[in-house]
């Protein structure tokens, strides 16, 4: 009977390390493909994602795909180890740091790198506020779309959520938070000397 109730738990616990395996591991894919999710989620997950640019030597590996990929880790550690018939809890730790251990190595061997080289173009994000780009992809009310900006394509999103833009407006970049630019409406005068040039 003991034998019975030691199978059931490892069986049981094997379930929860493959669901944690596929959850993360589909999580982490979501996130990469469709790109900033935490806006896709309606910001509910503000500033997890911070500014990857940051510096690495803190938490700036630290973001929604990591954390999905390390709850992936987790759970293939978990299962693996749980084969084994190792104890459960020694199983839960050993999974808990070989998730850590692949959200740190993503983060920071490959998220926060592949960030950098993005912004490793022309122009540093800071310095693309106030630059005048056109519209690629319309964005209706608080949608998210794309612009041209320097012969770099960026996402962007209107400043303000009543304001919506045509492909190939001329539109200003009021700021760039993370790999979103806020863009705004510019004054006619302004428009009118952008479609000279």
């Amino acid at each position: 009977m003991e034998f019975l109730t030691s199978l059931l738990s490892h069986q049981a616990a094997s379930v929860i390390f493959m669901v944690l395996f596929i959850g993360g591991l589909g999580l982490a894919i979501i996130s990469i493909v469709f790109g900033n999710i935490t806006d896709a989620i309606g910001g509910a997950l503000d500033g997890l994602d911070g500014h990857l640019d940051a510096d690495v030597d803190g938490f700036g590996w630290l973001s929604f795909t990591t954390i999905c990929i390390g709850i992936s880790g987790a759970g293939a550690g978990g299962f693996l180890f749980n084969s084994f018939g190792i104890p459960p809890i020694l199983v839960l730790l050993i999974g808990l740091v070989i998730g850590f251990l692949c959200a740190y190595c993503a983060g920071r061997f490959i998220i926060v790198p592949l960030k950098r080289r993005q912004y490793n173009g022309a122009f540093k994000p800071e310095e693309m506020e106030g630059r005048i780009a056109s519209v690629i992809a319309p964005m209706s009310k608080g949608a998210m779309g794309e612009i041209m900006v320097a012969g770099r394509s960026l996402t962007a999103r209107p400043v303000s959520p009543d304001l919506e833009f045509s492909s190939g407006d001329t539109v200003v970049i009021v700021r760039i938070d993370g790999t979103i630019a806020f863009i705004d409406k510019v004054a006619e005068k302004v428009q009118a000397e952008a479609k000279e040039n």
